[in-house]
């Protein structure tokens, strides 16, 4: 057990197993690292850049968890925990220290998670894994930093803050390192190498990027200098709606009042990011109501304003120059075309999207040896079922290729019949259907779906969704995957 310290932190500091294994075979443990000396590091680590490496971190442990001064003023005669003070594991290590700023006395981080988009992702998600990822980590900083110079100060905040505040999330996710959030300076005398070191930390980089991108002038005379304007006008934005949030977790009715508030919370799901669609649902747990497609195309008629008709204006013009663009001589689709006389105007769709992915086939891979379908493109827009009953069996199969493949299960349309005689569209996002009378209202969800909740297109149809945000919503982005063989399709309508 007392090994499994060690492992762990090395692993963070991503050093090499070999390495690792080294320090245990010698009996080193994590209490042992700061009574190391330089040549007992070069005979466990020869290596020269990894050894130098682990004696920065030791260094930056040891340091966290040593009384200093602060930014700004001396700091109070703090009881401090040492790495060789005591016997206890390394999640242990956390300082008993009191922030000067008694306004950080009241702070709670777990409540905090709770009632912030995004929050409670990283709460399920150290739950879950036991430990936090990259991304999470960077998320939780983020979000205690907007709330700290949102609702608590408005100057510098001094090492000792910092270092209450990396108490706190050790406090709350024992498996983190203390390292990670904040590491005291170090000055030269005192560094192994022999080099002075800044503070570091996740916290401390977050506020230095706040410095770095804001406009100094305009902060100092609005007397907040470490915010950016554009910065405090959108963190005075999420304080103002954060009761809003809140409401939106507990309730669905009146429903003129969901509509009200997903309006003013927009520009808050905007910044936040998550790691997959459930997430998503989960944070925003009144997307799961019945009619919250409409919440849907608020959010996109935000995102992209005088968009929202488009798919109704443009997609019949775009059809019809794709045919002239694109005449063929193929006996099925020139079938498929005329069979388009006879069937009902709503649904034509999914007989216009099968020719259109056969007149333009994906030429994407699932890997080196596996080229997409025709077939699997369509079906990453339209899936049939035989009747109501078959969904549930439709919904397994796609959730067990999708692990199969390695690969997320994005959002899709069920339909009942085939596509050229079909009926009630059933959109899934999630876990979460959204039934539908019609098939175009259905589509036109299902696409403003991927942009709104910023989901990757799926990989077999990518191209297909490209040609419709393209030539027929209008829709430039910067994320845009153009390939060759439709470039010539994306003139259309231009």
């Amino acid at each position: 057990m007392e090994f499994n310290e060690i492992k762990h932190l090395f692993n963070e500091w991503n050093i090499p197993t070999e390495t690792i294994n080294e320090f245990i075979e010698n009996g080193v443990t994590v209490e042992l690292l700061p009574k190391l000396t330089a040549d007992n590091y070069k005979e466990l680590c020869p290596h020269l850049a990894t050894r130098i490496k682990i004696q920065e971190k030791v260094t930056e442990l040891i340091t966290a968890h040593a009384p200093t001064e602060s930014v700004t003023t001396k700091t109070s005669d703090d009881v401090i925990i040492g790495l060789d003070d005591i016997d206890i594991s390394i999640s242990q290590l956390i300082p008993i220290t009191v922030s000067d700023n008694k306004s950080f006395k009241d702070f709670d981080l777990h409540t905090l998670l709770q009632t912030t988009p995004g929050g409670n992702s990283i709460l399920k998600f150290y739950k879950t894994n036991g430990h936090l990822n990259t991304t999470k980590r960077n998320q939780l900083t983020d979000i205690i930093i907007k709330h700290i110079y949102t609702n608590i100060v408005n100057s510098k905040i001094t090492y000792e803050d910092y270092n209450f505040l990396a108490a706190k999330i050790i406090t709350l996710f024992p498996k983190e390192a203390i390292g990670t959030y904040f590491a005291h300076p170090i000055k030269k005398r005192d560094s192994l190498n022999g080099r002075s070191i800044v503070a570091r930390g996740k916290l401390v980089d977050k506020v230095r990027n706040l410095y770095k991108y804001g406009d100094r002038k305009r902060a100092v005379n609005s007397g907040s200098e470490n915010i950016p304007p554009s910065k405090t006008q959108r963190l005075d934005l999420n304080a103002l709606h954060s009761q809003d949030v809140l409401w939106l977790k507990h309730n669905s009715e009146p429903w003129n009042e969901v509509l009200e508030k997903w309006k003013n919370t927009f520009h808050i799901r905007r910044e936040c990011k998550f790691d997959n669609i459930h997430d998503f649902f989960s944070e925003w747990n009144i997307l799961c109501d019945i009619r919250s497609d409409s919440l849907i195309s608020t959010d996109f008629d935000l995102l992209y304003p005088n968009k929202g008709n488009n798919l109704y204006l443009n997609w019949g013009i775009f059809f019809d120059e794709l045919l002239k663009l694109k005449p063929t001589q193929d006996v099925a689709i020139t079938e498929l075309i005329q069979d388009l006389a006879n069937i009902s105007d709503d649904a034509k769709l999914p007989t216009q999207i099968e020719i259109l992915a056969r007149l333009i086939p994906p030429r994407g891979r699932l890997s080196k040896k596996v080229k997409f379908s025709t077939q699997e493109a369509i079906e990453s827009i339209f899936i049939l079922a035989k009747s109501a009953g078959d969904i549930d069996a439709v919904i397994s199969k796609q959730k067990e290729k999708a692990y199969a493949n390695k690969i997320s299960k994005q959002p899709y349309i069920i339909l009942q019949g085939t596509l050229h005689s079909c009926a009630s569209p059933v959109l899934i996002i999630d876990d979460v259907r959204y039934q539908f009378r019609n098939i175009q209202k259905a589509f036109d969800i299902l696409f403003k779906a991927y942009h709104v909740l910023d989901a990757r297109y799926p990989r077999a149809g990518d191209y297909l969704y490209l040609i419709i945000q393209r030539c027929v919503y209008k829709i430039h982005t910067k994320y845009d995957n153009v390939v060759s063989y439709i470039s010539d399709i994306l003139t259309v309508g231009q």
